[in-house]
């Protein structure tokens, strides 16, 4: 009797492995290993818990808003499982949109002597994203220039060494919906920003106007060359470039 009732639990618990297996292990999408174990409403979110070994070799990231058709709308989760440390160890320019949630933290294993680039979207950038960066002296950590104005007296900021970002995308009102930041000296943008998420909304695409007129050409359009005044203080220059939406079913 004892045999049948734990070969019944192991036939139990295989079951449940394997019908869990497509929806809650890490699954790998390009750059990136993601779950859906511990994540708030699964059917819709993941959250990216690592790097694929393609990730690991790029030197430039750029965290996603989309995997495989879902949202990634965290970094790491609150369990043990997927709360290690995200590692980065190649990378030369990280990019993070602003909406994507961070539940664990960063390393960046890098030695003191490289050149490393974050570039942090949020108008409020949590400082986890980047906390130990300070120890790499040729990091730069690009900013929107609010975020410096505010925190350029306060010590716990000073070691770190910020850049305000020229370049800022917005999903919506400039106030609040910063998406992404690039930083560029009179050439084309870096890189293209992942295409945001908007629940019941269709992404159309990047504009230079708020209203959706004319739409910014990432092949030819030019970043303005930086400035400088006679003293050398460097003026600083906005390109704004905003998000086009369609509300689904309105066509």
């Amino acid at each position: 009797m004892k045999k049948i009732i734990l070969a019944i639990i192991i036939l139990f618990i295989s079951v449940a492995l394997i019908s869990c297996k497509g929806r809650y292990y890490p699954r790998e999408s390009g750059d990136f290993l993601y779950t859906k174990l511990g994540v708030t409403n699964p059917d819709v979110n993941l959250a990216i818990v690592g790097l694929s070994e393609e990730g690991k070799k790029k030197e430039t990231l750029i965290f996603p808003t989309i995997l495989d058709g879902f949202h990634a709308k965290f970094i790491g989760t609150r369990l043990a499982s997927g709360n290690k440390p995200i590692e980065i160890d190649n990378a030369k320019n990280i990019y993070f949109p602003s909406t994507i949630n961070l539940s664990t933290s960063i390393k960046y294993n890098h030695t003191a002597e490289q050149e490393v680039n974050v570039y942090l979207s949020s108008i409020s950038p949590m400082i986890s994203f980047y906390a130990q960066i300070y120890t790499l002296k040729y990091s730069k950590l690009f900013v929107n220039y609010n975020f410096l104005k505010e925190i350029q007296n306060i010590d716990v900021y000073k070691k770190y060494n910020y850049i305000p970002a020229n370049i800022t995308y917005y999903i919506g009102n400039e106030e609040y919906d910063l998406f992404f930041v690039d930083d560029a000296d009179g050439t084309k943008v870096n890189v293209i920003p992942p295409d945001p998420y908007k629940e019941g909304y269709n992404f159309m695409g990047w504009y230079k106007e708020l209203e959706g007129i004319n739409k910014w050409d990432f092949e030819n359009d030019i970043i303005p060359s930086k400035q400088y005044d006679e003293e050398g203080v460097y003026q600083f220059i906005e390109t704004k470039i905003y998000a086009k939406w369609e509300r689904i079913g309105d066509k």
